[in-house]
């Protein structure tokens, strides 16, 4: 299913289209088991999306769905992931959770990210 989130954007130049608007300029920063996180742009600004890859389970999707609304409930905290939007990314018959997030110039593991 990862696959499928991967050839849907490389053939859409990089960019998609969620309720918030147009993401542009994507590219792939990270990898899990589960999901894919890429950088991107909205209205000019740099994000990060995370994006569950794997939607056969509906026990994934409602823990992907928990994180960004129990982390939504949290004080703000520098050591807390700054989240802004849950939302689906729809291709064809399958739905992907998108979770827009603050972009860090490096990850928790201390893996610097490209501009």
């Amino acid at each position: 299913m990862k696959k499928e989130v991967r050839d849907y954007i490389k053939e859409e130049n990089n960019e998609i289209e969620l309720m918030l608007g147009k993401f542009t300029n994507l590219k792939i920063i990270g990898e899990g088991g589960n999901g894919l996180v890429y950088s991107a742009e909205f209205l000019g600004e740099p994000v990060a999306l995370k994006i569950l890859g794997e939607t056969n389970q509906s026990s994934k999707k409602s823990r992907f769905k928990a994180e960004f609304f129990n982390t939504m409930k949290l004080t703000e905290n520098k050591l807390i992931v700054k989240y802004y939007d849950y939302d689906l990314l729809v291709i064809g018959d399958h739905s992907y959770p998108v979770i827009v997030m603050k972009k860090y110039i490096s990850s928790c593991k201390g893996k610097k990210f490209q501009n």
